[in-house]
């Protein structure tokens, strides 16, 4: 079904004026033109991928080869619309987060702040 935006009122969790080229954890989606299921099928609780989704799932796990600096997380998932994963820029340190929640053995690391974080 393809994505209606009288529909579907989703708010931006982007904290305005924050600058997210500097150093932070980062979990990033990357959704389907039209929100097609173009990464593939569901097959009970597995992903089949499509051809599509092996290309996604190769140039993720390329990122750090591509771009010097960014560090992929292991964590992953490739759903047949979606693609959610996290990056961490360790470089050009400019503003740190005090508190972070426990996300995926990020404890102790910066991470981006978003609308309604804790300390915010």
């Amino acid at each position: 079904m393809p994505h209606d935006p009288a529909t579907y009122h989703r708010r931006s969790i982007r904290l305005p004026g924050y600058d997210y080229t500097q150093a932070g954890v980062y979990f990033v989606t990357v959704v389907s033109y039209g929100r097609m299921c173009w990464f593939g099928k569901l097959d009970g609780d597995d992903i089949c991928l499509s051809q599509a989704g092996q290309v996604a799932k190769g140039e993720w796990q390329r990122l750090e080869k591509r771009f010097p600096g960014v560090v992929v997380d292991e964590f992953t998932t490739i759903m047949p619309k979606p693609i959610h994963g996290i990056i961490f820029l360790p470089e050009a340190r400019e503003a740190k987060v005090k508190e972070l929640s426990p996300i995926a053995g990020w404890e102790g690391k910066d991470a981006s702040p978003t609308v309604g974080a804790r300390g915010k």
